[in-house]
């Protein structure tokens, strides 16, 4: 009797072995899948090595396969979906798409408006990602007709850097940078040194910094550029007028367009240390450092009207998907890990980027450089705002573009250069929503 129970014993053992075996073995399997992401970008090739985010986005890309053996990762060629989606149609219509496309924020609301990203709002859901542990603008310009069409990846912000050394040289406290528009003036006409032949040696300041540099002037001065619908363009209004004005006046200081231009051509820019001011980002801190790493700088908020508060605008990428995707599953699997706590901290050290996790913001403070520190309080203390328009703000950003390009190079009058562009921007965002109508 106890020899059968004890052959039973034996049996059921080494069944319960055999079906143990054939689970591990389902779940190595399983691990070991064979999957190929597609991941496309507006202009951040993981492959190019010469710039700060790339490097940092290949190296996060290695530790996702790390713990994803089985799978692998094609990093498409640069789209930029403002300017030239065709690529990226011609992709999706040929059933060759990418599962994801790192996509610039700022054109996102109008390429799902257009059809191009499919919502993810279930599957964001079923994999624990959760607006509340993201910034609130980031966040917001990734929602389209209340549907999640990406997940952002950081954002950044704006602001003023200056060379200490020159400040110094010219007799100005670097602790004390500009705060007010005719501070900035006054700096500029100061800093701004010209050689016997015409010629500007040192250049005080560039209002033109950027091709949208007038959002952030405008900002400052309390402009509004597209009523709260986005669906009327405001470039005609007064404190977008004053913005503009403004930027014309620094830049005839100085010697006019021109000047600025042969300066750049025998000086290069603020890394060669011949720039007393320049407007930029918290990324350009990351390529300081590689490109200049004996410059001497410190950065601040843009100066605004006297009375005024501070004020500044952010942008940054985010992760959407295509219409036709083949993984979206395994493509929320990798955005979860790009937008996991230490991958957001480790993007964040690396590049000078900010990131969107509000948790990772905090940590962040104390490890960072101190200026890129700067930029992080500038974006929880003073207004923050991010590119107005929603799904036209391609539009918007192009027409404030060609505003500026025809008033800065003397082509225009400001308000002839603001009224033609709103002209064209209207008709263009009238285009939009009728066709929006049809879909």
């Amino acid at each position: 009797m106890w020899r059968y129970r004890i052959i039973g014993l034996v049996i059921l053992c080494w069944v319960i072995l055999g079906l143990l075996v054939i689970s591990s073995t389902a779940v190595v399997a399983a691990s070991a899948e064979k999957i190929s992401l597609k991941v496309w970008d507006w202009g951040y090739a993981a492959s190019d090595k010469t710039n700060a985010p790339a490097v940092a986005i290949k190296a996060l890309h290695e530790q996702f396969l790390a713990g994803h053996p089985g799978w692998s990762i094609i990093e498409g060629q640069p789209v930029d979906t403002l300017f030239d989606r065709g690529k990226l149609l011609t992709a999706i219509a040929g059933g060759v798409g990418p599962d994801l496309f790192f996509e610039n924020r700022y054109a996102l609301q109008n390429a799902a408006g257009s059809g191009l990203y499919q919502p993810i709002t279930e599957l964001a859901r079923k994999k624990g990602i959760n607006a509340s542990d993201f910034i609130a603008g980031p966040w917001s310009e990734c929602v389209w007709n209340g549907e999640l069409y990406a997940i952002p990846h950081h954002t950044d912000a704006r602001g003023l850097f200056w060379n200490t050394d020159i400040f110094e040289e010219f007799g100005v406290d670097p602790r004390k940078p500009p705060t007010t528009w005719d501070e900035l003036r006054m700096y500029t006409q100061k800093m701004t040194r010209v050689k016997s032949s015409g010629q500007i040696e040192i250049l005080g300041f560039d209002p033109y910094f950027m091709p949208d540099a007038l959002y952030l002037f405008g900002m400052g001065n309390n402009a509004t550029f597209i009523s709260a619908d986005n669906t009327r363009a405001l470039l005609t209004s007064k404190e977008v007028v004053q913005a503009l004005d403004y930027m014309v006046q620094l830049t005839k200081l100085v010697g006019g367009r021109q000047a600025i231009n042969a300066f750049y051509a025998s000086n290069g820019g603020f890394e060669r240390g011949k720039m007393a001011m320049w407007g930029n980002g918290n990324w350009a801190i990351a390529w300081l450092k590689q490109q200049a790493p004996d410059l001497a700088f410190d950065v601040g908020p843009m100066p605004v009207p006297k009375g005024n508060t501070f004020a500044t605008w952010g942008c940054g990428f985010a992760y959407a998907m295509p219409v036709g995707a083949k993984n979206p599953d395994a493509a929320m699997e990798f955005v979860k890990f790009m937008v996991s706590l230490e991958a957001q901290k480790y993007y964040g050290l690396k590049t000078t980027h900010i990131p969107v996790l509000k948790q990772v913001l905090g940590e962040l403070l104390k490890e960072v450089d101190r200026r890129q520190a700067k930029f992080f309080q500038i974006v929880a203390t003073q207004r923050m705002y991010f590119l107005p328009g929603g799904p036209v703000c391609p539009i918007l950003w192009q027409a404030v573009f060609r505003a500026t390009e025809d008033a800065i190079n003397m082509k225009k009058s400001v308000e002839a250069a603001l009224e033609d562009a709103n002209r064209t921007a209207q008709a263009e965002i009238d285009k939009f929503y009728a066709n929006l109508k049809k879909r």
